[in-house]
C-alpha cells in the first residue's frame, strides 16, 4: 500500500536519469521490503516521472492520497520511499515525518535527483539521517557519468557522531537477475557502539539497583546493565532523575517527572527501574523485551492483637472449643440427672451417692488427679474408663500446644483484600502510575492517594502507626522490611504481576540491538540467575525469636484462678445460708423455734 504526499521544488534530473534511480529503488524495495507492511511514498511534484515508473515496477497495492494524510497509517508502516530533489527538500520531508511520529527505525530508500552534486552530498545526507535517528537507510543519487550510486552508514564515528557514508557496491539489480544482489541491503546496525556512551537513568532500589560512589551499578538490574553495556561495546553512564524522584509519571500539568522524564527529554537513552507497565508508560515510551517479572502487592500493618487473657483458648480452634464445651456440659447434665427426682434410683440414697461420687472423681481425672474410686457395676466401669481415656488425650494435646500458645502473638482477622481494607476504613494508595490499573475499579480509583516515590519508603517504615494500605514492589519491600525489622502484613491479593522491561523513547534505534542482547541473556539463563541471587539474599522472612514467658502470658491462668476463688466463695456462702435455712424449717415444724430462726 502507498500513501503519496507531494513536496514542491524546481531542480531535477532529466527524465532518463530519474528513471534509472526509480528502477533501482523499485528493485531494492521488491527484494527488501515486507509486503505485509504499508509503504509510505513521499515525492516532489517535479519527480513525478520517476515516481510513475516506480509505481509500475513495484506492483503492490497502492493508496494515492493526493496531499491527504491519514494519521492512523503512521502506526502501521515501517518502510518508506522518499523522492526528493535536493537535501533541503529531503530534510523537509523528514521533519514532516518526525512531526507526525512515523517510525524512524523502519527501512528508508531516499533518492536525491538534483543536477548539482553539492545538493546531494552524501556526507551531509548522513548527518541529516543521524539527526533524525534514521539508521536503516539507502541514499541514492546519480553521478555526472550517469551512474546510480547508493550510500549508507553503520555505526558512530570516534566522536560518537554519524560515521562517514559507505558506498553500496551492488546497488543495481533487475527483475531478470536471479542472483538478487539487492538482498540484505538493510543489515542490523548499532550492534557495536565503539565505546560511545549510553546514558541510563535509574535510582537506588534494592534488590534491583544500587550505585557505588564511582557510579558503578550493582544489584539484579545493575549487574544486568553492565552486561548490556559490554554487549553493545559501549561506555555506561548512570544518572539519577533530574526532575522528581523514582520511576516517573505524568504530573498534574501533563509533564513527565522521575526517571522516565530523563528519557522523554532526551537526556538519557534508557530508563531501567523495574517499573510496572502502565497505560501512560506504554503510550509514551517504547519497551524492550521483557527480561523478568516483578510483583506489585498491597502492604498494611498487621491486625490488632487478641487479649492475652484468652491465650489459654488458642490451642483449640473455635469448633474444637465448642465440642469440648458440649462434652463437659454433657457430664454436668449427667450429674444433675443422677441427683434429680427423674433418676430411677433416686430413692436409693446409697446408689445415688455412689454415682455422684464417681462422676465427681471423673472431673478430678480430667484435671490430672488420680482416681480413688471406681463404680462396682461393669457398665459404669466402661463408661468411666472411656471418660478417663478421653480426658487423657485432650489433656495431652492441650499441654503440647500450651507453651507455644502462651508465648505466641495472636491477631484478629487479617485484611485479605483491598475491599476489606475499604470497609475497615483504611486509606490506600501508592505511586500515581499504579492508579491506572484500577481505572475500571471505581472503589479503588476514586479513593486512591498518590504518593511521591520519595515518600514510599518512609510510609512503609511507619505503616504500623497508621491505617493505610500501600501498593509497592514486593521485592523492594521485603528488602526494607528485613533491613528495618518491620512487622507488616502483605495481602494475598496482588496489584499486578508486571513484566520487567527497559523503557526508551519511541522509535529509538538502540531498542533493536538492546533486544538482541536481552534475548541472549534471557535464553542463556543470566537474568534468572542474577535475580535469584539478589532476591534470595534479600527475601524477607518473619523473625519470631523465642521470648521468655512473662507474667502477661499467665493472665488467663490467673483470671481462671481468681474466678474459681470467687465462685467457690459464693457457693460456700450460699451453702451456709441454705443449711441454716433447712435447720430453721426443721425447728419450726418439729420443735420450738430458736431465737435465730424466729428472725428468718
Amino acid at each position: 500500500m502507498f500513501i503519496v504526499t507531494k513536496f514542491g521544488s524546481n531542480l531535477f534530473l532529466p527524465v532518463e536519469s530519474r528513471n534509472k534511480i526509480a528502477e533501482s529503488a523499485a528493485q531494492i524495495a521488491i527484494h527488501n521490503f515486507q509486503w505485509s507492511y504499508i509503504t509510505l511514498l513521499l515525492f516532489n511534484s517535479t519527480t513525478i516521472n520517476g515516481v510513475d515508473l516506480f509505481l509500475r515496477l513495484y506492483t503492490k497495492g497502492q493508496i494515492i492520497g493526493r496531499d491527504i494524510f491519514y494519521p492512523s497509517f503512521a502506526q502501521k508502516t515501517r518502510q518508506f520511499i522518499l523522492f526528493g530533489t535536493d537535501l533541503v527538500n529531503i530534510e523537509q520531508m523528514l521533519d514532516w515525518m518526525q512531526k507526525h511520529q512515523f517510525d524512524n527505525t523502519g527501512r528508508f530508500i531516499v533518492t536525491c535527483q538534483s543536477e548539482r552534486p553539492e545538493d546531494c552530498d552524501e556526507t551531509k545526507a548522513v548527518d541529516i539521517f543521524w539527526n533524525h535517528k534514521i539508521i536503516n537507510v539507502v541514499f541514492m543519487k546519480q553521478t555526472p557519468d550517469e551512474e546510480v550510486n547508493g550510500y549508507t552508514y553503520y555505526h558512530p564515528d570516534e566522536n560518537c557522531r554519524s560515521s562517514q557514508p559507505v558506498k553500496i557496491k551492488t546497488l543495481r539489480c533487475t527483475k531478470y537477475n536471479n542472483t538478487t544482489p539487492c538482498l540484505g541491503i538493510f543489515p542490523k546496525k548499532m550492534k557495536n557502539l565503539h565505546w560511545c556512551p549510553i546514558i541510563v537513568s535509574t535510582f537506588k532500589q534494592m534488590p534491583y539497583m544500587s550505585i557505588t560512589d564511582e557510579g558503578v551499578p550493582y544489584g539484579a538490574d545493575g549487574d544486568l546493565l553492565l552486561l548490556i553495556a559490554e554487549g553493545l561495546n559501549a561506555t555506561l553512564k548512570v544518572m539519577t532523575p533530574r526532575r522528581g524522584f523514582g520511576w516517573g509519571n505524568l504530573d498534574a500539568d501533563g509533564v513527565w517527572v522521575g526517571s522516565l522524564a530523563d528519557v522523554f527529554d532526551d537526556v538519557a537513552n534508557f530508563s531501567m527501574t523495574s517499573a510496572a507497565v502502565t497505560l501512560s508508560r506504554f503510550t509514551y515510551f517504547q519497551m524492550s523485551t521483557a527480561y523478568y517479572t516483578s510483583n506489585v502487592v498491597w502492604i498494611t500493618r498487621p491486625a490488632e492483637k487478641k487479649p492475652a487473657s484468652l491465650k489459654l483458648f488458642y490451642p483449640f480452634q473455635t469448633l474444637s472449643q465448642i465440642a469440648l464445651a458440649f462434652s463437659f456440659i454433657f457430664v454436668g447434665l449427667c450429674v444433675w440427672l443422677v441427683n434429680s427426682k427423674y433418676w430411677p434410683w433416686h430413692n436409693s440414697t446409697e446408689e445415688a451417692s455412689k454415682l455422684s461420687s464417681v462422676l465427681f472423681y471423673s472431673w478430678m481425672i480430667c484435671m490430672g488427679l488420680p482416681s480413688t474410686k471406681l463404680p462396682a457395676k461393669k457398665e459404669f466401669i466402661c463408661l468411666v474408663l472411656i471418660w478417663i481415656w478421653y480426658c487423657f488425650l485432650i489433656r495431652t494435646f492441650y499441654q503440647v500446644y500450651l507453651i507455644n500458645s502462651l508465648q505466641g502473638e495472636f491477631y484478629s482477622d487479617e485484611i485479605d483484600t483491598i475491599e476489606d481494607a475499604y470497609f475497615a476504613n483504611y486509606s490506600f494508595g501508592g505511586g500515581p502510575a499504579l492508579r491506572d490499573y484500577f481505572i475500571d475499579h471505581p472503589l479503588v480509583y476514586d479513593n486512591w492517594k498518590n504518593l511521591n516515590a520519595s515518600d514510599i519508603i518512609p510510609t512503609l517504615i511507619n505503616l504500623t502507626e497508621k491505617k493505610f494500605v500501600l501498593a509497592t514492589n514486593q521485592a523492594t519491600t521485603e528488602s526494607i522490611i528485613k533491613e528495618h525489622n518491620l512487622i507488616v502484613h502483605i495481602l494475598p491479593q496482588k496489584v499486578i504481576n508486571s513484566p520487567s522491561v527497559i523503557f526508551s523513547k519511541k522509535f529509538s534505534p538502540l531498542v533493536e540491538p538492546l533486544n538482541i542482547i536481552l534475548r541472549r541473556l534471557l535464553e542463556s539463563g543470566f537474568t534468572d540467575k542474577l535475580y535469584k541471587n539478589y532476591a534470595t539474599q534479600n527475601t524477607w522472612k518473619s523473625d519470631n525469636p523465642e521470648e521468655p514467658i512473662t507474667l502477661e502470658h499467665y493472665t488467663g491462668c490467673y483470671v481462671i484462678l481468681v474466678v474459681g476463688w470467687v465462685v467457690s466463695t459464693l457457693i460456700f456462702i450460699i451453702e451456709l445460708f441454705y443449711i441454716k435455712l433447712q435447720k430453721c424449717k426443721y425447728y419450726i415444724i418439729k420443735m420450738k423455734p430458736r431465737l435465730g430462726c424466729q428472725i428468718i
